[in-house]
């Protein structure tokens, strides 16, 4: 097969023109010439991955999710460029929604700044990435009304978030109390509340450590989990700690303020890692009955 001139470029060694015919084709939604995707670069099909979702090129789109990752740089792409099906569609996919770029940003965040509220809409309705990002981004903006809109759905409404909001004349936002708003069980520790990631993370650590010896399916489940909780950087670097050392038996403490949405999967994910080397050791038995008392508490 001779391919478009994409193909021939990629056979030839040329990433670069490869990858700006691609990039050409993805702002085009000209999904014809995604075919026989092998030839190029996993790094090319990422990159044009996240031209299409600038550019809402969602046929493109489909096609590459035949043979890659929906990644978080794509998602925030799209959220930037207001293209809502395409975000719709990455988060169906399993892109992380709260990933951040270099500088500390998410796809709402993003959404927010740049005034997608279709995008915006997506995350809000689904209970993502909620958090004191895309708080910050709505008073930045200026936008009191979607402020208020992300207290009700359950963002973070700090102290500091509140002076913040007063200091630029939302006098309504910074009277608004937290809501109580209950938010429905996380599926994936990528969907809880940032702060409970690592707190879920830590009592998972110490419940692998608790027979004295670190199995490889293990550490293996734990990293995973890491991997797809979109940590900052320090906070990857203490999950690795963990699992060169054991954390502290004060990390038991932290059960007792899981968050409600947190404490059915924490519960799911402590029985799979116990059980990931097929061996449930008696201390691994009492430490699961010691937590379920401490989550009931």
């Amino acid at each position: 097969m001779q391919g478009t001139p994409a193909h021939e470029a990629a056979r030839q060694g040329h990433r670069d023109e490869a990858r700006a015919l691609l990039a050409e084709a993805a702002r085009a939604n000209d999904a014809s010439v995604f075919v026989e995707l092998s030839v190029f670069a996993g790094a090319t099909l990422d990159a044009t991955l996240e031209e299409a979702a600038a550019n809402d090129a969602l046929d493109v789109i489909e096609r590459l999710l035949e043979v890659r990752t929906a990644t978080g740089a794509a998602l925030r792409a799209a959220a930037r460029g207001g293209a809502a099906r395409v975000a719709r569609r990455l988060l169906e996919a399993g892109a992380i929604a709260d990933e951040r770029d270099e500088w500390g940003r998410h796809a709402l965040a993003l959404a927010i700044a740049e005034g997608h509220d279709e995008v915006v809409t997506i995350f809000v309705e689904r209970g993502l990435a909620l958090d004191g990002s895309a708080i910050a981004a709505a008073i930045l903006g200026g936008h009191e009304g979607l402020v208020l809109r992300l207290i009700d759905a359950g963002a973070p409404w700090t102290p500091h978030a509140r002076q913040f909001a007063l200091d630029r004349g939302m006098a309504k936002a910074a009277t608004r109390e937290t809501s109580a708003v209950a938010r429905r069980p996380a599926r994936q520790i990528v969907e809880l509340p940032s702060r409970e990631r690592l707190r879920v993370l830590a009592l998972l650590a110490h419940l692998a450590w608790v027979d004295d010896e670190l199995e490889p399916r293990e550490s293996a489940l734990v990293r995973g989990l890491a991997a797809r909780a979109a940590l900052l950087p320090d906070e990857r670097a203490q999950v690795e700690e963990w699992l060169e050392a054991p954390p502290t038996t004060d990390v038991l403490g932290s059960a007792k303020v899981l968050a409600p949405e947190a404490r059915d999967l924490f519960v799911e994910l402590a029985h799979r890692l116990v059980d990931a080397d097929d061996v449930r050791t008696e201390d691994e038995e009492q430490t699961l009955v010691l937590l379920g008392l401490l989550l009931k508490a």
